[in-house]
């Protein structure tokens, strides 16, 4: 079963700090798994990369449109 993030925070260079229910926590270079295009192509503005959040219903982490 997939455990829910319920923190997380923005790192330089496209890297997020990562924080799940059972206290497992690290850091993920979205850019090694993610190619900023189509859907994802916003997330090249550092500053908008930078409004991640927890989305608390889901456990999963989101950007606002």
């Amino acid at each position: 079963m997939l455990k829910d993030i319920i923190a997380v925070q923005p790192k330089e260079n496209y890297q997020l700090h990562i924080r799940f229910e059972d206290d497992v926590e690290g850091v993920i270079d979205i850019s090694k798994i993610v190619k900023f295009t189509g859907v994802f192509a916003p997330l090249q503005d550092k500053e908008y990369f930078a409004t991640v959040c927890v989305n608390p219903e889901y456990g999963t982490i989101q950007w606002q449109p």
